[in-house]
């Protein structure tokens, strides 16, 4: 057998190069579901989310440096802007709004399904030291130098914990209250340094974890990390375990089409079933805020008709007429008399003429 050449030599490198990197890229499961699935491939809840301004929990500061010199970068409305933007991006919802206060009066205004009221109960930046994969970074460094530099060798605390209470803005009830947070951080030497740095030099004699690192560029980045994960964490509650619990406190609307967030054709049908621990005492579906189907009184079966054992249920069966483009089915239903709701958006036909497309969803 020939010897190998040197061309065949540096494929076989970087072949085996790629293939060390992709095993330490695996995705972070805070962007996954219980059963393995990207959070952001789950079908959007079919509510319009109107996110509160940020508070911070008694004791609790933000851009407090610590001795080391990191510190979490955002302000209490940047960060709030930082985790709306990342709830769209996970397709939390079929819409994610900011809203000012007070918080309930405007998400009235908004006609927004769900109020979400964050604050902060925990935060900490700090450095703990080389994570398990030191070994790795320091042999591709040796080997390859630049190899060294993508593999998470730094571990860090970046703890942000954020309390999430979840209101009904019909009536300002508590629906559910949830926790979402970020704990320790493995970061890479790109994620530590820009490229024309001191620590760049440093490389040439030094492995990448031993390399002195930016507090400014380590701060960002684990800031970023941190905000994205406590986003993701709920986005999955929400897709996952937040129907179950709210249907003692809202009901449930169980829609069967249209999906939230496919296109159609100009005419469908809203098919739906509400179940709720009372009866269903009013149903208004509106398309594009205009009413298409108002019950109420003797219009809506007698409690006797909706119950199913421990439940109440009630269909819902009713055409849609839609324009093209976006459009915005929103289903508000009483469960004994106390309101609630729910929105989907569908894609009509698609318009060519810009200015008829109206409505824009604000994660497309």
């Amino acid at each position: 057998m020939s010897p190998l050449s040197p061309p065949r030599i540096r494929l076989l490198a970087t072949a085996a190069l790629a293939a060390l990197l992709s095993a330490c890229q695996a995705t972070d499961p805070a962007f996954l579901t219980a059963e393995g699935r990207l959070v952001r491939d789950v079908d959007p809840i079919p509510f319009r989310v109107a996110v509160a301004p940020l508070t911070l929990a008694s004791g609790v500061t933000l851009q407090q440096p610590d001795a080391s010199g990191l510190q979490f970068c955002l302000d209490p409305g940047a960060l709030r802007s930082r985790l709306v933007a990342e709830l769209r991006t996970q397709r939390t919802a079929t819409e994610i709004l900011e809203v000012g206060e007070p918080s309930l009066e405007a998400a009235k205004t908004a006609r927004a399904d769900l109020l979400l009221r964050p604050r902060v109960t925990a935060v900490r930046i700090a450095h703990l030291g080389s994570s398990k994969d030191q070994l790795l970074s320091s042999f591709l460094w040796l080997t390859t130098w630049v190899g060294g530099m993508f593999v998470a060798d730094s571990t860090y605390d970046a703890r942000l914990e954020i309390e999430w209470d979840i209101v009904n803005p019909f009536d300002n009830r508590s629906v559910d209250r949830v926790v979402a947070s970020s704990e320790q951080v493995d970061l890479t030497w790109w994620q530590r340094n820009a490229f024309l740095s001191l620590p760049l030099i440093q490389t040439l004699v030094l492995p990448p974890v031993l390399t002195s690192d930016s507090d400014a560029r380590t701060s960002e980045s684990l800031t970023e990390v941190a905000s994205s994960r406590v986003a993701a964490r709920l986005a999955c509650y929400l897709k996952a375990g937040f129907g179950r619990e709210a249907r003692d406190v809202l009901g449930e609307l169980r829609i069967d089409a249209p999906r939230n967030g496919t296109a159609i054709g100009t005419d469908s049908r809203l098919r739906a079933r509400i179940v709720a621990r009372g009866p269903v005492t009013a149903i208004n579906v509106y398309v594009n805020e205009k009413p298409v189907l108002v019950l109420s009184g003797k219009q809506i079966a007698p409690a006797v008709e909706q119950s199913r054992g421990s439940t109440f249920q009630l269909g819902i069966d009713h055409p849609l007429e839609l324009r093209a483009g976006p459009n915005l089915v929103a289903i508000e239903f009483a469960v004994r008399g106390s309101f609630t709701s729910r929105t989907l958006v569908v894609q009509g036909p698609q318009n060519t003429n810009p200015a008829a497309r109206g409505l824009e969803v604000s994660q497309r």
